[in-house]
């Protein structure tokens, strides 16, 4: 089998407060799953997985937050066949951590590795730039006030 590297490709998330988008959830094993494994993705190209053990009482808090700031419902149950279609594609605001890993890399380094910390609240994802707003009044919006028709305002209610 061959494949294709990625030196220098790899791109870290930041540290911090994220917009997140769950690209892939799966409950493991498929039988009788222990762990759910959720991978996400962040707007510069980096991505992290994050695991979540199933007999762990703080682990299944922390997915039921996820779960809950992806989609908006505080279930009381959830069905491990149906989680992935419910929370893939959508955004999540997370708190990203960065660890320092134990062993050296070939290159004599400690990797740095991204964890999702917590999930915040739920994201409307990464959006587009918005244009500053324009608080100071200038000759030409001035001139567009004067050119309203006070007359157009007899149609608007009391």
């Amino acid at each position: 089998m061959k494949f294709k590297t990625n030196q220098g490709k790899f791109v870290l998330v930041p540290e911090g407060k994220q917009d997140l988008r769950i690209d892939s959830v799966k409950c493991v094993p498929k039988a009788k799953p222990e762990k759910i494994e959720v991978s996400f993705s962040h707007q510069n190209g980096g991505k992290l997985t994050q695991n979540y053990k199933l007999g762990v009482d703080a682990a299944v808090y922390y997915f039921t937050m996820l779960y809950n700031h992806a989609t908006g419902d505080t279930p009381i149950e959830l069905d491990t066949d149906k989680i992935p279609a419910a929370i893939e594609g959508k955004f999540i605001k997370g708190l990203v951590e960065h660890t320092e890993g134990t062993r050296m890399n070939e290159d004599g380094e400690y990797p740095t590795f991204a964890n999702l910390k917590k999930s915040i609240k739920p994201s409307d994802g990464w959006g587009t730039l918005k244009p500053e707003a324009d608080d100071d009044l200038d000759e030409d919006d001035l001139d567009d006030l004067d050119d309203l028709d006070e007359d157009d305002d007899e149609d608007l209610p009391d």
